[in-house]
């Protein structure tokens, strides 16, 4: 089991040191880093961990910050329910994630069962089950899966 944001996404999201396409087509690497079109170099890169390290770095600090731009009562949920929305921050960046707007109301309200509910009716559900019913569990629960 985990008790942090980081352990917690790196075990969703695993470790990969060559270039893949994600479910949706996207070149991924790393600590499901997707690649961007100024990063076309690592699509054919084998990765360090310490370049793995970096991106994660990076995108950890983005997908927190972007939490914290779309949920309001972010730095008063207890840690796990922040690690499912910086999860899916990281997962889906900020403009998915921003769709998600019952979620976020909901988790606004402290009606956690609702938002476990959106998590389960949604694209991201229906792609990857097994994240969404963990990340649903953890929401209503407020505890780590």
């Amino acid at each position: 089991m985990v008790n942090n944001v980081e352990d917690f996404i790196a075990s969703l999201e695993g470790r990969e040191h060559h270039a893949y396409l994600d479910t949706e087509g996207n070149w991924t690497t790393g600590i499901g880093h997707k690649i961007k079109r100024d990063e076309s170099d690592l699509i054919k890169k084998v990765l360090t961990d310490d370049d793995i390290d970096e991106l994660f770095k990076r995108d950890i600090a983005q997908a927190i910050s972007d939490a914290k731009r779309l949920v309001n009562n972010f730095d008063e949920l207890c840690v796990p329910r922040q690690a499912v929305i910086q999860s899916m921050a990281f997962n889906m960046g900020y403009d998915r994630l921003a769709g998600f707007r019952q979620m976020i109301n909901a988790i606004e309200n402290e009606d956690y069962n609702e938002a476990q509910q959106q998590i389960l009716d949604s694209k991201m559900a229906r792609q990857l089950p097994e994240r969404a019913a963990t990340l649903a569990h953890m929401m209503v629960t407020g505890v780590w899966q």
